[in-house]
C-alpha cells in the first residue's frame, strides 16, 4: 500500500470545497470512525490513496456525476440519500458538474477487520471493501444519517450509543460490501511457542492485576471468543481458570518460603480481591487456610 495516504482532515487540500460541519474530523487524530461535512465546488478530480475506508452521503447530488471505472469514464447521477464506497489504498477519478454537498464517514481498517473476526468467530485475511461509485442502500444512508446525529448530540448514553452505531455500520459493510477469506480453522487452533511464552510471561508478571480475558487476547493478537477456543484448546481449561491456578501456585510459594509476610500481602501480590478471597480459594482446592498451609510447611522444614 501507498505509503503517503489521505487522512480526513486533508481531503480539502484534494477537493476544492468548504466544511459544512467540522464533525468530529480532527488534525492528528486518528479515530476508529469519525464524520465531516463538505461542500464541494463544480470539479474534476483525482482523489489520492485513502488512509481509510471512505463513506459519502449525497445531500445535495449531482445529475451529471462522472467516475473513471475499468478504463474508461462512467456517467451517472447521485440522487440525495445515495452511497458512494471509497476504498482505502487506491486512488479513483471524478469529476462532478455542479456544487455538491456531501457527508463523509471515514472508518478504520482495524475496526472493521475485528468486528469481522467477531462477526465470524474466526480471524479473517485479506479483507477489504472496494470502490462503490453509487448505491441506493437506505439502509447504511439511515445508519449515517443517524451516527452524524448523535455525533453533535448532548444526550445523555451519546458515546455507548455512537459504538453501537459503529458497530451496525460495519456489519452492514461486512455483509454486503466486503471481500475476505477467513483462515484455516487447522492453521489458527494452536498458539504458537512463542505466543504461549508471551501469554504465560505476561500472566506471571501481572498476577498482582485484574487480568481480563481481553487484555490476554490482546497479547495473543487474538479476538477475545476466538482466543477463549484457542485457549482451551492448548491449556486444557479457561483463561479464568488458569489464571487462578496461577494465583494459587504464587500464593502456596510465598506462604511456604516466609513465616513473616502477612496473609493480606500475599493475597493482594497474588491477585486475589482480598484475604477472604485467597482463603476460599485454598480450602476450596486444599482443604486448608493460608496459615494451616504454612503451619503445615515449616513443621515439615523443622522436622
Amino acid at each position: 500500500m501507498n505509503a503517503t495516504l489521505l487522512t480526513p482532515d486533508k481531503m480539502l487540500d484534494v477537493i476544492p470545497g468548504k466544511v459544512t460541519c467540522a464533525g468530529t474530523v480532527g488534525a492528528g487524530r486518528h479515530l476508529p470512525v469519525s464524520f465531516r461535512g463538505y461542500q464541494f465546488d463544480k470539479t474534476e478530480v483525482v482523489i489520492p490513496s485513502l488512509r481509510d475506508y471512505k463513506l459519502v452521503r449525497w445531500k445535495k447530488g449531482s445529475q451529471n456525476l462522472g467516475f473513471f471505472e475499468n478504463g474508461s469514464w462512467k456517467k451517472s447521477s447521485a440522487a440525495d440519500g445515495n452511497i458512494t464506497l471509497l476504498s482505502r489504498g487506491s486512488a479513483s477519478s471524478w469529476y462532478w458538474m455542479n456544487d455538491i454537498e456531501v457527508t463523509h464517514i471515514y472508518i478504520s481498517h482495524g475496526l472493521i477487520n475485528k468486528i469481522a473476526n467477531e462477526t465470524f468467530d474466526r480471524d479473517v485475511d485479506d479483507l477489504s471493501i472496494r470502490h462503490y461509485p453509487l448505491v441506493d442502500d437506505e439502509i447504511l444512508s439511515r445508519l449515517m444519517s443517524t451516527y452524524e446525529d448523535e455525533c453533535l448530540s448532548t444526550a445523555a448514553g451519546s458515546s455507548i450509543y455512537l459504538q453501537t452505531l459503529e458497530v451496525q455500520m460495519c456489519i452492514h459493510l461486512i455483509r454486503n460490501y466486503a471481500q475476505c477469506s477467513l483462515k484455516d480453522v487447522f492453521r489458527t487452533s494452536k498458539l504458537s511457542d512463542r505466543k504461549k511464552k508471551l501469554l504465560e510471561e505476561y500472566i506471571e508478571e501481572n498476577l498482582s492485576t485484574a487480568l481480563s480475558v481481553q487484555a490476554l487476547a490482546d497479547v495473543a493478537g487474538l479476538s477475545q471468543s476466538h482466543f477463549i477456543r484457542v485457549f482451551a484448546s492448548d491449556y486444557g481449561c479457561s483463561p479464568h481458570y488458569y489464571v487462578q491456578a496461577r494465583r494459587l501456585h504464587r500464593a502456596k510459594q510465598l506462604l511456604s518460603s516466609s513465616s513473616s509476610l502477612p496473609i493480606k500481602a500475599i493475597a493482594l501480590e497474588c491477585g486475589f480481591s482480598d484475604q477472604s478471597h485467597m482463603t476460599r480459594v485454598l480450602k476450596s482446592k486444599l482443604s486448608l487456610t493460608p496459615k494451616q498451609y504454612r503451619d503445615q510447611c515449616f513443621s515439615k522444614m523443622t522436622r
